[in-house]
This record gives C-alpha cells, sequence and structure tokens, in this order.
C-alpha cells in the first residue's frame, strides 16, 4: 500500500472527500496552523429547503444551515507519515462535538475517526478523495 509522505507534501489533505455513505462531501482547508473542513455538498441540500443543523445544543444555531458549515478542526500533521492528529469533529446528527483523527491510508483514501476519551471508544469512516463535486447551493465563500 502507497504511503502519504507529509514531508513530501503537507497539503495532501487539502481538498474535496466524499464520505462512506455518499450522503456529503467535505472540503479540508487550511486554517491557522491546522487543517479544517466543511460541507461542500449535501445529498438532501437544496436552496428552497436547506439541511438545517436541527440536532445542535445551542437552539439559536438549530436555524443555521450545515452547507458551508465548519464541523472538523484543529487536526496537525504529525510525524508518523500521513496522520492528524489534535482534532475535533461535530456530528450534527447527533449535535455532539468529539476529538478525532485523520490518517490517509492511500493518495485518495482517509480514515477519519471520532472519539470520546480515547481512540477506541469511537467510530470511524473512510473517506474518498474527489476530483469534482457540485456543491451546495447555498454554499458561502471562504477565505482560505
Amino acid at each position: 500500500m502507497p504511503r502519504v509522505s507529509l514531508a513530501q507534501n503537507d497539503n495532501a489533505l487539502l481538498g474535496l472527500w466524499e464520505t462512506e455513505d455518499h450522503e456529503a462531501v467535505v472540503q479540508f482547508y487550511k486554517c491557522e496552523e491546522s487543517f479544517c473542513g466543511r460541507f461542500y455538498w449535501l445529498k438532501d441540500d437544496t436552496a428552497e429547503k436547506p439541511s438545517l443543523d436541527d440536532h445542535n445544543p445551542d437552539p439559536e444555531k438549530r436555524k443555521k444551515p450545515l452547507c458551508g458549515l465548519t464541523f472538523l478542526g484543529g487536526f496537525v500533521p504529525q510525524e508518523e507519515e500521513a496522520h492528524y492528529a489534535g482534532g475535533w469533529i461535530y456530528s450534527p446528527r447527533h449535535g455532539g462535538t468529539y476529538s478525532a483523527s485523520l490518517h490517509l491510508t492511500e493518495p485518495h483514501t482517509l480514515a477519519v475517526r471520532g472519539y470520546m476519551f480515547f481512540s477506541f471508544l469511537g467510530g470511524g469512516q473512510t473517506w474518498t478523495r474527489v476530483q469534482a463535486s457540485p456543491a451546495c447551493p447555498l454554499l458561502p465563500e471562504i477565505n482560505f
């Protein structure tokens, strides 16, 4: 299995990734000294009926669209090749925020793991890089 070398390319995480369930496309970008991710496309999102953050513990945020929401952040490249740690992931399905790590297992395959307290107390998905994707109808601009 080929390894992605961060020494050669610390931007290997940047770009678009489709979730395992094909329900969303996530855009990774640099945010300060780490990497963040936002919803770029959502399967059930339309301009007339945007997907909302209706499980957010903050009632005011329940009215906000998920499209463009930064729901992953704080990922810092580690010395171990293609591994990013120290991050967090927000689950709009549950309204909870969890610790998270990312690992590029191949150049176009990303293992995403969210957990509480210890990494073995969590779950994960495998995401696949995509070269292009439609964007959410209401996708806000982002300043990289």
